[in-house]
């Protein structure tokens, strides 16, 4: 109205574009293009922002057909430590396993695949809630949290990891075939708890969102080529954008290629290396040993053969080193070590935990008393700690 004398909007066009309801308003009167990105394409006088401070060097490099001046901030980007356990920082793990739809696609192969790699980050020392699996497609999404549930309590003792699982409470609407599509299921309050978990969510929902580890797994693999709604630039970008110091995509190849701003990532990851059938997994400690994982199956998951190396790794102590074989990694927050000791409260010898108090020891030294008990008098032996 003419009361208005200054706007500023700020956004980023690139992103994803307004969610709308009604996919023929998108489709025949451009419902979705925002009032800030129409001004833009009729050449309104704009600034952008160049400089990015969350992902490493080589992730932005990726991103530069979207972003022409993008430019790094190094003195924070520097903190970006690519992932010690991965050969590569980056990656485009190609399969040939086709996908299925009935409401929404999924891709039961590429399940398998996000599933054992975000096991693998997990058991290799990544807090849960520092990985983040993303899908296009709800249905897709739901097949990747019901493998990730079983896998883990096959894999690890829930005990010990209660809090593998994470889903926001409403997922973005599917539009992908033209129909309304419809929101995910409110989340039961056992997946909103505040815990520390593996988050899975789509593409569209993880918006503004970013983590340590992101896995993207894209779904779409026939022999006609189609993408579906993933040939739009906008969600490309969103895709690519969330990874700080590791970027996994799981995906075919020839399907992806026929659209052409994904065959212009690939070109790109083909011409840094970082795009095969084959995933390179090393050890943290002993990067000479490695496997070369082109199913889902050969990621080593609590594997004793992967590193047989001693793992040597010094314990809280200072005085012990850690005597495990290296793989699977292990924590080494506690030293377990058996040293002997003189209890002082009855002048015994035992072994105890290095980390182990003394107090929480018992003395399972023999010891005769005489037993008083209606006119015995005989020798009798029990435990130490054992006062009655």
């Amino acid at each position: 109205g003419p009361w208005v004398q200054h706007l500023i909007m700020i956004g980023d066009h690139q992103q994803l574009r307004p969610p709308v309801e009604t996919y023929a308003l998108c489709r025949k009167h451009n419902f979705d293009i925002s009032m800030m990105e129409r001004l833009m394409n009729n050449q309104l006088p704009h600034g952008v922002l160049q400089t990015q401070n969350r992902m490493r060097p080589e992730f932005s490099q990726l991103l530069r057909d979207i972003y022409p001046g993008l430019k790094d901030n190094t003195d924070v980007i520097k903190d970006r430590k690519a992932p010690m356990c991965m050969a590569n920082s980056m990656y485009f793990w190609h399969h040939d396993g086709e996908e299925t739809s009935d409401r929404s696609f999924k891709n039961l192969e590429e399940v398998a695949r996000v599933t054992q790699l975000a096991l693998w980050f997990v058991q290799q020392g990544y807090r849960p809630s520092e990985v983040t699996i993303l899908t296009p497609y709800q249905g897709q999404t739901r097949e990747v949290r019901k493998s990730m549930k079983t896998a883990l309590s096959k894999v690890f003792r829930m005990e010990d990891h209660p809090d593998l699982l994470q889903s926001k409470p409403q997922e973005a609407v599917d539009t992908s075939k033209g129909s309304k599509g419809a929101p995910a299921a409110p989340a039961t309050p056992e997946q909103t708890a505040p815990q520390e978990k593996v988050q899975v969510h789509t593409i569209d929902r993880y918006q503004g969102d970013e983590n340590e580890i992101v896995i993207v797994s894209l779904t779409r693999s026939n022999k006609k080529g189609n993408t579906g709604f993933l040939k739009l630039l906008n969600r490309r970008c969103v895709a690519q954008s969330r990874a700080k110091c590791g970027m996994y995509f799981v995906g075919n190849i020839p399907t992806l290629q026929s659209s052409p701003h994904w065959n212009t990532l690939m070109s790109s990851m083909t011409e840094l290396g970082v795009i095969g059938r084959t995933l390179t997994l090393t050890c943290q400690r002993h990067p000479q040993n490695k496997v070369n994982a082109t199913l889902a199956s050969e990621i080593p998951i609590n594997d004793s053969e992967f590193c047989k190396v001693p793992c040597r790794e010094p314990l809280p102590c200072g005085l012990h080193v850690c005597k495990k074989r290296c793989q699977p990694w292990h924590p080494h927050k506690v030293c377990r070590q058996e040293v002997p000791i003189t209890l002082v409260r009855c002048g015994h010898k035992a072994i105890r935990e290095c980390s182990q108090d003394e107090d929480e020891v018992k003395c399972r030294q023999d010891v005769l008393f005489i037993c008083h008990g209606e006119g015995c008098t005989k020798q009798h032996a029990r435990k130490c700690f054992n006062d009655d």
